[in-house]
């Protein structure tokens, strides 16, 4: 049990002095809706600029943004 302990331990030090090694700027975390949210604002954009967009009257536009904020409200 104390060998595991120090096995931690060390590895702990380890990814503690890989860290410190790393600035701020150059270290970003992101968690999975981010990433999602991200490639979801991609697909949008390379879809309007394909010039593929289309109109929509304002009742669908309600329907969509219900939609969405329901989606993202949770």
């Amino acid at each position: 049990m104390a060998e595991t302990t120090s096995n931690q331990q060390s590895a702990y030090d380890q990814l503690m002095g890989l860290l410190k090694k790393i600035s701020p700027k150059e270290l970003e975390i992101l968690d999975e809706s981010f990433i999602a949210l991200q490639q979801e604002v991609i697909a949008d954009y390379q879809h309007a600029k394909k010039n593929a967009s289309s109109s929509v009257s304002i009742e669908e536009l309600e329907k969509e943004l219900s939609v969405m904020l329901e989606k993202y409200d949770s």
